[in-house]
């Protein structure tokens, strides 16, 4: 499978943000959605939908497809701001004279469907809804029908945005962090809980190999794993490849941070990132994860607000001009989804 488009909405860039309105989450930096979608269009779109569409429309015009084969979204959370205005209107309007828009909105598979609407495609569309493995479950998906039909063009993406609701479910489950944005957190993780976020990310991939493209070479998933399970499905997944960088999704959470830390240590002249200093915690981060990777490979570079570990024997150039021609995204959502995918340079 090769990555030929790509485009992401995360709260990169936008970290003293959060500072500054003394938030407990991370919230997205969102573009002018207005050169991607018309305005008319936008009015009735909530911010999970408009993030989605805006990402998927542009990978697709990166990758200069105009009509997709199929169309595959991975979200955990799916429209919750329509949710909650459908159900706070209930108990507002004590059931009565109801606005159907929130609710007609509300629904998972609203974001691929609207982007299925934009551009008039008719053909496979497909929303997975599962926590932690949304994203990779949308991944495996493509991969399976592509290794059928690799002249196909598939659009996939994950997105999940943020509400104070849910943050405040989160903490109050023991699962998210209540205090402002930290990004020592990160560094030297401090008791439980992670620092939530949001986010969107969406690539149009095919089975037909161009040059300079990023292909991914490898997908793994493993439910509730033991420390030994997650480093032998890494193993079976990396063989003799060499691995340049390791994006990793530590969450500032000391309990859960473990895991990324055994992989690091199983691989020390691989550098690392933890994207998720750049973007908090949601059920389908792993596609910004891949993102990221996917960026490194054809850019070289890292963003600023991620938090990175160093581990090349001359590194004098910086983040800024990073060769990687293998990284390995390792992800996973409260100690129970763990995903690994492999990138590599075609």
């Amino acid at each position: 499978m090769y990555i030929h488009g790509a485009a992401s909405i995360s709260p990169l860039g936008n970290l003293q943000h959060s500072k500054n309105e003394a938030l407990p989450y991370l919230e997205s930096l969102e573009p002018d959605y207005a050169e991607i979608i018309a305005p008319r269009a936008m009015r009735r779109m909530g911010k999970a939908v408009k993030m989605g569409v805006y990402c998927g429309l542009k990978s697709l015009k990166e990758a200069g497809v105009d009509q997709p084969d199929r169309i595959i979204v991975g979200t955990g959370l799916g429209c919750m701001s329509d949710t909650e205005k459908f159900l706070n209107n209930i108990v507002d309007d004590q059931e009565t004279l109801l606005n159907p828009t929130p609710f007609i909105q509300s629904t998972h598979n609203t974001i691929a469907g609207q982007i299925a609407l934009m551009i008039k495609c008719e053909s496979y569309n497909f929303t997975y809804v599962h926590r932690g493995f949304s994203f990779e479950s949308a991944l495996l998906d493509a991969e399976l029908f592509l290794a059928d039909n690799p002249s196909e063009n598939i659009l996939i993406g994950g997105v999940d945005a943020i509400t104070p609701h849910v943050h405040n479910v989160g903490f109050k489950l023991g699962y998210a962090k209540g205090k402002v944005f930290d990004p020592e957190a990160f560094a030297n993780p401090n008791g439980p809980g992670a620092l939530l976020g949001e986010g969107s990310a969406f690539f149009s991939v095919s089975g037909e190999p161009a040059a300079e493209a990023t292909k991914v070479k490898g997908l793994k998933m493993v439910y509730k794993p033991s420390t030994a399970e997650v480093l032998e499905a890494a193993t079976d997944l990396i063989g003799e490849t060499s691995i340049d960088m390791i994006v990793m999704g530590n969450s500032g959470d000391e309990n859960e941070d473990s895991f990324y830390n055994t992989i690091a240590k199983t691989y020390p002249k691989a550098s690392s990132a933890k994207f998720k200093s750049g973007v908090g915690e949601y059920h389908s981060a792993t596609a910004l994860g891949m993102w990221i990777g996917h960026e490194l490979i054809q850019n070289g570079a890292v963003h600023k607000d991620i938090h990175i570990v160093d581990n090349r024997e001359e590194s004098s150039n910086g983040i800024d001009d990073f060769d990687a021609n293998n990284v390995l995204i390792y992800n996973h959502f409260r100690g129970n989804n763990h995903g690994l995918i492999l990138l590599g340079r075609a």
